[in-house]
């Protein structure tokens, strides 16, 4: 079975702790997003009529369907991969969002 791995990296920061790991890609997309949109709602402007999430966050999503929908059972698809976006604070930077399979230790 395979394990995968969530990883969000921020230019200039080391992470504190491992990156977390899940059962499928599913919920290492789930997982992604959620931080996203967490993020990106600290930033939200409250004058805002309605809360909207970036481009950023939309293509995570539609990794997020592309492995819930079991899309990625193809063989073109490992339910790999990456997206990049802005900082939410700060549009100068881009931030990283990935989803690998971590290799068994046998």
């Amino acid at each position: 079975m395979e394990t995968y791995v969530a990883i969000i990296n921020v230019p200039g920061y080391l992470p504190e702790e491992e990156a977390p790991t899940f059962t499928s890609a599913r919920l290492a997309w789930e997982y992604l997003l959620e931080e996203r949109n967490r993020f990106e709602d600290e930033w939200f402007d409250d004058d805002v009529d309605e809360p909207k999430y970036s481009v950023t966050s939309d293509q995570i999503h539609t990794m997020w369907e592309r492995a819930a929908w079991e899309r990625m059972a193809t063989e073109d698809w490992d339910g790999t991969g990456s997206v990049t976006g802005p900082d939410p604070s700060n549009p100068n930077k881009a931030w990283a969002y990935e989803v690998q399979i971590v290799e068994a230790d046998l």
